[in-house]
């Protein structure tokens, strides 16, 4: 029997989940014409998620190809590596362990996690899993990429590296620039009558989803910047549960609030740093061979590991991508 795509269906976002099986099938079948406009356009590297092929024919037609991922580095930490396979027919108790040398005590598997972390095990196009498409496009890639940064991932950030012994290049998030003109007058004396701070939007959580439930996991366990909405067994969200989180948060006198503003402190102090001239100077100063390495422990990776002042994909960030594999040899 056939399964027929909707029309005008290109990417997972125009088709639900149980369709993007048939959708990797269907472009696993363009692989000879994307290798030939690949071949006539001659690119010096080629991004690509799903479509681990491309990096079989990357050396005959001298190009790098990059595995890229918008998922948090976490939660590739705990269900994308070769050290773990994620195969069908895994009980539950196999799932809620992490993988040798997994580098949180914090951020683990959860029940409902754990649930959700059984897509990796289901076919995902041409006889292979999810899980095994992901880590071949990573296996026999000449590097990957992840939308993330390394002061809010970086130990697992590192264990990618270690897992997959290739460069991760993080395109990190684009965080708005501060702001260098004056208040009109009228509004600057309005908003002197609040008290400091009184502003600050706290942050409460419902995750859903697999990626979801592991980025909750590091903002509340983790960086404790947040708190998480509990659900009841049967994942409804009860509006005691609701109101329980929120004046957690909203009351100045509780812990929960009082870790939150002081973490955040941290985190702000962060954000600050990342924006100095001095370090904006530096990293447009470093396209020598002292800005990369092979390795992600490395001080020389420095400059790669927070990319927060650019667009992931601009002209600026592809020159840093072929800098640095051209450089390791790759």
């Amino acid at each position: 029997m056939w399964t027929v795509l909707p029309s005008g269906a290109e990417t997972s976002a125009d088709i639900p989940f149980s369709l993007q099986n048939y959708l990797c099938t269907s472009m696993d079948q363009t692989k000879d014409q994307v290798k030939a406009i690949l071949g006539a356009i001659k690119p010096k590297f080629v991004l690509y998620d799903f479509a681990y092929w491309v990096a079989s024919f990357s050396q005959e037609l001298g190009f790098k190809s990059i595995s890229y991922s918008i998922v948090s580095a976490a939660l590739q930490a705990l269900r994308v590596v070769p050290s773990r396979k994620m195969i069908k027919g895994m009980t539950f108790e196999e799932m809620m362990q992490t993988p040798p040398g997994y580098p949180s005590s914090k951020v683990v598997p959860r029940p409902d996690e754990a649930a959700e972390a059984e897509v990796f095990c289901l076919q995902f196009g041409s006889g292979l899993s999810f899980y095994e498409r992901l880590v071949k496009s990573k296996k026999e890639s000449d590097a990957f990429a992840i939308r993330t940064c390394y002061e809010i991932e970086g130990p697992f950030i590192d264990y990618l590296a270690q897992q997959y012994a290739k460069p991760v290049l993080l395109t990190g998030p684009v965080l708005p620039e501060k702001r260098v003109s004056q208040l009109d007058q009228k509004w600057d004396k309005w908003l002197s009558k609040f008290e400091e701070g009184s502003g600050d939007c706290q942050i409460v959580l419902i995750p859903a989803h697999g990626d979801h439930i592991v980025t909750t996991m590091i903002m509340v366990e983790e960086m404790e910047v947040a708190v998480e909405v509990k659900r009841e067994e049967n994942g409804w969200i009860s509006k005691e549960s609701l109101c329980n989180a929120m004046e957690s948060v909203m009351s100045r006198d509780s812990e929960v609030a009082i870790t939150s503003l002081k973490q955040k402190g941290n985190a702000l102090d962060k954000q600050e740093q990342l924006f100095q001239a001095e370090s904006v100077k530096r990293w447009s100063n470093c396209p020598g061979e002292d800005a990369v390495s092979r390795s992600t422990n490395s001080g020389k990776l420095k400059h790669f590991k927070s990319r927060n002042q650019y667009h992931p994909f601009d002209s600026f960030e592809m020159y840093r991508f072929w800098s640095l594999i051209s450089a390791n040899g790759a």
